[in-house]
Formats: C-alpha cells, structure tokens, sequence
C-alpha cells in the first residue's frame, strides 16, 4: 500500500538517470513511515478495545463508520483516518473488517511497525549501507 501510494504521489523519479528511483529517506521514510509511526502509536495501546467494537457492527465497518471510530475512540485525525484506511483495507471494498483490523496491529504488521520504530536509526544506517558506492543521492529503485 505505502508503494503504492508512493508512486501515485510522484515520488519516483520519472525521468534522468534516476528513472524509477525514489530518495528513500525525503520521499520514502520521512513522508510516509514517519506518519505511519505516529498513527500506529496512537492506535496501537487502543487495538483491543477498537477490535470489541467491530462486534457491535458486524462481520466489517463501512469507512464511515471506521472513521466515526478512529476519530472518537482514538483520537485521530481525518487525515490519519483517511491513511489508516489506505493500510488496513487490504482487499479494497471499502469497508474495515475486523481481521483486517486484528491483522494490523496483532499480526506481522504490528511486529514490523514495532520493529522499525525501534530501530529507525539502523534502518537508515542499514540503507545507506546498501547503496552503491558511487551513488550520490539516498535512492531506492521502485
């Protein structure tokens, strides 16, 4: 979904020698992750309590719904909504099951979000490593 949602922001390079590459820590890690980290933050300690509450509506939540959720029991913003639901809508019918929800912040996502916000300074190092020695931009290819 990030990648996705990279390559309709124009973040890759669509032309020159970086044809396809994106700067990874201005247009990758700074503008997405960052704000992934915030919100998983804010909903990660609510997770539990949000989950019994998808029992009150059903199988799943239409967007709306989600929304009213987030915004009154955690606190987000429309905006982080709006970036929730871009993460958890897996399956793309604009409704928020309860697994897709259980997933995110139960499953191997939750251990991923938890893993790089731990460990943000070695991702970076982790990346920079990994360029070429003769880059000189932090580009990843797509």
């Amino acid at each position: 979904a990030v990648v996705s949602k990279a390559e309709a922001d124009g973040c890759f390079e669509p032309s020159g020698e970086m044809v396809g590459y994106m700067d990874y820590r201005n247009n990758f890690l700074m503008h997405y992750i960052e704000d992934e980290i915030h919100i998983y933050n804010k909903v990660f300690p609510e997770w539990e309590d949000c989950a019994k509450k998808f029992e009150r509506h059903g199988a799943a939540l239409s967007y709306v719904e989600f929304e009213d959720l987030c915004m009154n029991e955690i606190s987000l913003s429309k905006a982080q909504v709006e970036h929730l639901i871009d993460v958890v809508d897996r399956d793309g019918d604009a409704t928020i099951s309860k697994s897709e929800f259980v997933e995110r912040y139960a499953g191997d996502d939750a251990a991923l979000m938890d893993g790089l916000r731990s460990h943000w300074f070695n991702v970076m190092r982790i990346m920079d490593a990994a360029r070429p020695a003769h880059a000189t931009t932090r580009a990843l290819p797509r």
